[in-house]
């Protein structure tokens, strides 16, 4: 269950009971008292409207209001899956797949005011900031920002929450207004619905350029395709001994991509020459998987004043924590993503919780990229989730002379739960 004492929305805070309470001198009597050390923020100024979000120096009734209590948070504890079934003509049915659907928010909040033209302008203000960010091409929601607990000092990352892709769906809606000695105060309540239905973690590094690798090295005619496709498991009833000679059956209809080994329906923006390859391969420690429902990656890659080629990312289960070495075998990799080609002085993000990638080109802005992310042998990539909290192994191949001393890459793992 997340703690209602604060809410940010869009990089706005909308919630703030410690704050509250502060401003009004005890009008309302709530929060958590190390909130503001969680946030960074000096306690002494909760007591000084001027360092409010809503402040506006050019409205002398923002003075009047004392923001946001939160009173109750309905939906952040409920899991969204949903599952359809279909029934056949005998006993049962089939379960259809699972799926997580959209997550709605009911948040219900106190405003508090000094005056009634102070409590107008404050639920004003919450209005005009539940619009969101100023978004363009490519923008389909906001994020929304929780603590799962009041955060004691010290630990406040680690009980932070947020959800992503959220927008308003519905109100706000001023339910009751009251008028105390000393102010006033209203109920209010709005929902916003997430498009991503997971509460995140923070994202933790596992490693970047500044790191050592456990193993690296430098491969000589590295073949992407692995010489073939990984073997699937063996079938030992394949070979019955009533279906031989004149009793065999008949083969498969040849056609082009019907063989593993026939390349004529791969994509041909996908390399597939040998190359010399820089590899490096590091251990991913089990507290950088924390259990919960899924932890995904995410990957930062910026190239330096020359391209950067023949970029590959694979993650290996690695139960033991055992120290790679080069003979480590690809048709064993849980993931694998492949990019070509990143232009000179430029990041590309491929982000886990959004499963988006975005671009920033010679620092003039991130925005959403088309760019083909390929899967093992240049088919289609999986956004991969990892559903347990067993260590890993990350390899990431370059091509050897794309790298430069200004190249940088960096690796995070953001975990996810259905509930806060």
């Amino acid at each position: 269950m997340a703690s209602v004492g604060w809410l940010q929305f869009a990089g706005v805070e909308l919630v703030n009971s410690t704050r509250a309470s502060m401003l009004s001198g005890g009008l309302v009597r709530c929060g958590c008292a190390t909130l503001p050390h969680a946030l960074g923020d000096d306690p002494d100024e909760y007591r000084d409207v001027t360092t409010a979000p809503w402040f506006d120096i050019t409205v002398p009734d923002s003075k009047d209001f004392f923001g946001f209590a939160g009173l109750e948070y309905t939906g952040d504890a409920d899991g969204t899956a949903e599952r359809g079934t279909t029934e056949v003509i005998g006993d049962g049915g089939v379960l259809g797949a699972p799926r997580a659907a959209s997550r709605e928010l009911e948040v219900t909040v106190l405003a508090v005011a000094a005056t009634e033209a102070g409590l107008s302008y404050g639920l004003g203000w919450l209005e005009a900031a539940l619009g969101g960010s100023a978004c363009h091409t490519g923008c389909s929601g906001d994020t929304l920002c929780v603590y799962a607990a009041c955060p004691p000092k010290g630990r406040a990352d680690a009980l932070l929450r947020y959800l992503g892709e959220v927008g308003l769906t519905d109100g706000p809606t001023r339910e009751s207004v009251t008028r105390l000695a000393g102010g006033w105060i209203a109920t209010v309540s709005f929902t916003v619905t997430a498009g991503n239905p997971w509460w995140w973690q923070l994202p933790r590094m596992v490693f970047d350029q500044t790191v050592a690798p456990d193993y690296s090295d430098v491969v000589a005619d590295y073949d992407i395709l692995g010489g073939g496709p990984c073997p699937d498991p063996p079938d030992c009833l394949d070979s019955s001994p009533y279906c031989t000679g004149s009793n065999a059956p008949w083969p498969d209809e040849p056609f082009p991509g019907s063989s593993p080994h026939d390349l004529s329906l791969l994509d041909p923006c996908y390399p597939t020459a040998p190359f010399t390859a820089a590899r490096a391969l590091w251990r991913v420690p089990r507290r950088a998987m924390p259990t919960g429902q899924g932890t995904v990656p995410i990957v930062e890659l910026r190239s330096g004043s020359l391209p950067l080629h023949r970029i590959t990312v694979r993650w290996y289960s690695n139960p033991t924590n055992r120290v790679p070495t080069g003979t480590i075998d690809r048709c064993r990799a849980c993931a694998e993503l492949t990019i070509p080609w990143i232009p000179a002085n430029t990041t590309l993000t491929i982000d886990g919780r959004s499963r988006s990638t975005t671009v920033n080109c010679r620092d003039l802005g991130r925005t959403p990229s088309g760019v083909t992310v390929y899967g093992p042998r240049g088919g289609p990539f999986d956004w991969p989730v990892f559903p347990c909290s067993t260590p890993l192994i990350a390899e990431l191949i370059m091509l050897n002379n794309s790298l430069t001393p200004d190249t940088t890459w960096r690796v995070s793992l953001a975990a996810r739960t259905g509930a806060v």
